[in-house]
């Protein structure tokens, strides 16, 4: 999938044949950043491949250099299309209109600008829309130049172009002559047949790229700057909802009339024409030919991407290996079970106001003192003989003296040491050194959005992101084993595989990464409406950044998800890989605890009787329940089905 965005629609000129003239009331507003980063997520999961900015003149959209260079680092193949009239993107293409030099020439303005573009090893292409009274004078100009810059050309027709056989010579002259210069020439908008003669029309099916028939169901949407709007293509403003970015185009009953097959659209004295009764030609380009009274007024709610993502229906395809998910449950209860691990809560204390915390009530508990920490490691190693020691809080490196509790453990036998933490203290490279001096072996890092403003309002911390993401730079630097975690949550959904990306370009050697859902209590269940999102609309963001991870090498699994809504990776549940911990929390203590041990509060809906891993299954948690109701989306999974597929 591509498309276009037009970030504004302001211009630097006001050309007369504009396509975009009469929008720019319509649309005064710019597109904001943060509207584009939630698009690019949002398309990104639906299978978005490239994209181009057309205007107005996008680089009057003032954060334009930013937006290509995400869209680069993401993967896509980025082009802008201006009439360079300003420079500071570096995009893969860019598509510089020099309709104006056909009467003037190519300007000192134009040259630099091109120049500029050059030295960026940016490639270029020129585009050239033709009307019946251009003049020839400066086309040999505008030829060299591109054949110095290995350019091509790109022709148009202009709206309301003449079905007169002398336009299509003037238009037929201008491809023979820049193909005789050796440049490849594309016409980019179709053209009525009856504008050639048969010589003509096989000279240019031959040796220039044609469009002979306008099909825009298959053409390149264009997303509007209010960010909520789409168009089949740019010269059709029928205003659709984002939904037609990645639905069936027949859905959209409003714009059946315009489908250039009907005859009744065509007109009248094509109706009987040989190219038209053969597909061969509809009569040029739909747009320029349809009055703006004769569009067909929208069917479908225009609704924001917040309310548009709600509705996305989820369907989990369970097509995963299932060789590796049956020896994942094969080995639950068995050898699993042998790795003793201990899990201590150093107390409550946080320098993060997290709004999903699901401990939210116990801060005002403060931390543990040193003695009682000693002592409740003494007692787990003398009870259970534990190797691995997790370290939990609250925040455990707001204590001064954890490089002592850590030099303790290793004295004890501890051979593992992980600190689950935000990872903001660790921007002091003295203190991390003297962890892992003190024995600390990992660290499980907490990182809930790719943008700033979002994750410290989430955290609500100012600051944290920037200290956070030094810290993750710092581990990798010192190369330390790490891990992250980010909690899924509406602000954050739909950026899941951006979060991946700014992990990977902080920390290249990150290697384990964790998607969790929230546990609905504490601060997720008081600030439910506006903190969690449902399982079913978050879904197919998550099983886009775990894709998005495997393909740059990163492994991530998930908590708290049901086993059969992540489809074709129902093997990365953590609930299948439920190694115990024996827990010391302030004021009790657990023996062989797993995460499994939350569903035995889950709801399971009747479909999950059927269902031979809902004993490996977190289930659904009762306030989800409660909430949002039951979906349709769950799918029972035969455990025949794994063991005949290992």
């Amino acid at each position: 999938m591509r498309v276009h965005f037009v970030p504004t629609y302001r211009c630097t000129m006001n050309c007369s044949y504009c396509y975009a003239a009469g929008l720019r009331e319509r649309f005064r507003a710019d597109l904001s950043m943060q509207q584009y980063r939630l698009l690019l997520d949002y398309l990104l999961a639906h299978g978005l491949q490239g994209i181009s900015f057309l205007g107005g003149e996008p680089t009057l959209w003032a954060p334009l250099a930013d937006a290509v260079e995400l869209a680069r680092q993401v993967g896509l193949e980025c082009a802008v299309f201006s009439n360079g009239a300003h420079v500071g993107a570096v995009p893969h293409l860019v598509v510089l209109n020099l309709t104006r030099c056909l009467q003037g020439g190519i300007s000192t303005a134009e040259a630099e600008t091109i120049d500029w573009y050059r030295r960026q090893q940016v490639q270029i292409s020129f585009r050239l829309n033709l009307a019946a009274a251009d003049s020839t004078r400066y086309r040999t100009e505008i030829a060299d130049l591109a054949g110095s810059l290995n350019a091509d050309i790109q022709l148009g027709a202009l709206n309301g172009t003449p079905h007169a056989t002398d336009y299509g010579r003037k238009f037929f002259d201008w491809c023979r002559f820049l193909v005789d210069h050796s440049l490849p020439v594309r016409i980019t908008r179709p053209l009525a047949r009856c504008l050639f003669t048969e010589e003509q029309h096989r000279y240019l099916t031959s040796h220039v790229e044609t469009m002979a028939c306008c099909d825009f169901t298959s053409s390149i949407p264009v997303i509007n700057p209010d960010g909520k709007t789409v168009f089949p293509c740019n010269s059709l403003p029928v205003p659709l909802p984002l939904t037609y970015l990645h639905a069936k185009r027949s859905d959209f009953e409003e714009l059946h009339p315009l489908y250039p097959c009907r005859p009744e659209f065509m007109p009248r004295e094509c109706r009987g024409c040989p190219s038209y009764l053969q597909g061969e030609c509809h009569a040029g380009c739909i747009g320029t030919r349809t009055e703006p009274a004769a569009l067909p007024t929208p069917r479908h709610a225009i609704l924001p991407l917040e309310q548009i993502t709600r509705r996305q229906p989820y369907r989990p395809r369970l097509h995963c290996d299932w060789g590796t998910t049956a020896r994942i449950v094969a080995k639950t209860g068995s050898d699993l079970a042998n790795l003793a691990s201990g899990y201590l809560k150093l107390g409550y204390a946080c320098n993060n106001q997290c709004r999903f915390c699901t401990v939210e009530w116990q801060k005002t508990q403060g931390n543990r003192d040193t003695g009682t920490v000693f002592a409740e490691m003494e007692r787990l190693l003398t009870e259970h003989s534990i190797s691995t020691l997790h370290y939990s809080g609250g925040e455990p490196t707001l204590r001064d003296d954890l490089p002592r509790l850590l030099l303790h453990a290793r004295r004890l036998g501890v051979q593992q040491q992980i600190i689950q933490t935000n990872g903001r203290r660790l921007q002091q490279m003295d203190y991390l050194q003297a962890l892992l001096a003190a024995g600390a072996t990992s660290f499980f890092v907490s990182l809930h959005s790719p943008d700033q403003e979002v994750h410290d309002e989430l955290v609500r911390a100012p600051g944290a992101f920037q200290q956070t993401c030094a810290g993750l730079a710092n581990l990798h630097r010192l190369g330390c084993c790490f891990s992250l975690n980010t909690v899924v949550c509406r602000q954050n959904y739909l950026s899941l595989a951006r979060i991946v990306r700014l992990a990977l370009q902080h920390s290249p050697s990150l290697r384990k990464a964790k998607l969790s859902y929230p546990n609905l209590q504490g601060g997720a269940a008081d600030h439910l409406d506006s903190v969690v999102a449902p399982l079913w609309e978050v879904m197919p963001y998550v099983l886009h950044a775990i894709a998005t991870a495997n393909d740059m090498g990163l492994f991530v699994d998930t908590e708290a998800i049901p086993i059969c809504l992540l489809g074709p990776y129902c093997d990365r549940a953590s609930e299948l890989l439920a190694n115990p911990y024996h827990v010391s929390d302030l004021g009790f203590q657990m023996d062989n605890w797993t995460v499994r041990e939350r569903a035995h509060q889950s709801v399971f809906y009747p479909v999950c009787r059927k269902c031979d891993l809902r004993d490996y299954c977190c289930g659904i948690h009762p306030l989800h329940h409660a909430s949002f109701g039951e979906d349709l989306c769950f799918t029972p999974i035969s455990f025949d089905a794994l063991l005949v597929n290992a």
